[in-house]
């Protein structure tokens, strides 16, 4: 019995996932195009069947989409009323899926478009107050935090004051919970926040002072010592 050299691994890996995605229950959408030079896009589904809108952000962006079973046959709607750039509308589409209770998991080198329960159920990496985490990418983390007290609309928008620039922060209603799609470093931060927050009774005020000489950290650790935490 022969056996393969380690120069063969790679592509005996690639044949084995690919044989995964083939007999697993998902929609493989068609291969992405390898040239794509568009500036601006218009954006006009409304109820659209999901396949074709993922097929869509496919070919314009150039990222392998596939479908999980369990969101066959579901419709979304993206939509601006302008033409956007390419990157606006990738924003618009993972916010409406967010929206609907989908989001992306990396699968390889596959974006796989699955329920958020699903998701949330299936990843392992659970911490105590901060949710679940349902996928990281580089830098970013997105996370599936369920809201027991504090009304949703009130929690984002404190959240989003102390949110970086490139955080997004999607309330899901049926589920009670937010989404939170954050740097890894700046994360513990907003789900600190947000377990002081999400507590019986009336939202807390959010006040946020700007600090001329001292340092914040300094500040934060001696009130937190005068609160007795």
């Amino acid at each position: 019995m022969t056996h393969p050299d380690a120069r063969s691994w790679p592509r005996l890996l690639q044949c084995a996932l690919a044989l995964t995605l083939l007999t697993a229950p998902t929609t493989l959408l068609a291969e992405p195009p390898r040239e794509v030079k568009v500036e601006r896009v218009t954006l006009d589904f409304h109820k659209a069947p999901l396949e074709n809108v993922a097929q869509f952000f496919s070919n314009l962006t150039r990222r392998n989409l596939i479908l999980s079973a369990d969101v066959s046959g579901k419709t979304i709607t993206v939509y601006a009323p302008k033409p956007v750039t390419v990157a606006e509308a990738w924003d618009a589409f993972e916010t409406a899926l967010a929206m609907n209770g989908l989001h992306m998991v990396r699968v390889g080198r596959f974006l796989k478009i699955v329920s958020i329960q699903r998701g949330a159920a299936d990843s392992p990496a659970r911490l105590a107050g901060g949710g679940r985490v349902l996928s990281r990418d580089g830098a970013m983390e997105t996370r599936y935090v369920p809201v027991a007290w504090a009304p949703l609309e009130d929690a984002r928008r404190v959240l989003g004051e102390l949110a970086s620039e490139d955080a997004r922060i999607i309330v899901d209603e049926r589920t009670s919970a937010l989404i939170i799609v954050e740097r890894r470093r700046a994360m513990p931060r907003l789900l600190s926040v947000l377990r002081a927050i999400d507590k019986p009774g009336d939202t807390p005020r959010l006040h946020i002072y700007q600090l001329d000489h001292a340092n914040a950290e300094d500040v934060a650790r001696t009130l937190n010592t005068l609160n007795g935490r």
